[in-house]
């Protein structure tokens, strides 16, 4: 099967985020939005992502 790694970007971690307190609503439907469309993309270029983590 092929694979392939991708460096980490810097920046701050969803954990990092959510310790200075909770997103509002807005944030989390953007927030899902952005991963859903990136999601969307990864597969419609024909690969597949299977360590997902929430």
């Amino acid at each position: 099967m092929p694979w392939f790694a991708m460096r980490r970007i810097q920046g701050e971690s969803l954990e990092e985020r959510l310790r200075r307190g909770p997103l509002s609503v807005e944030q989390v439907i953007d927030l899902g939005r952005q991963l859903c469309s990136a999601l969307g993309a990864v597969h419609a270029a024909g690969l597949l992502h299977r360590d997902i983590k929430p």
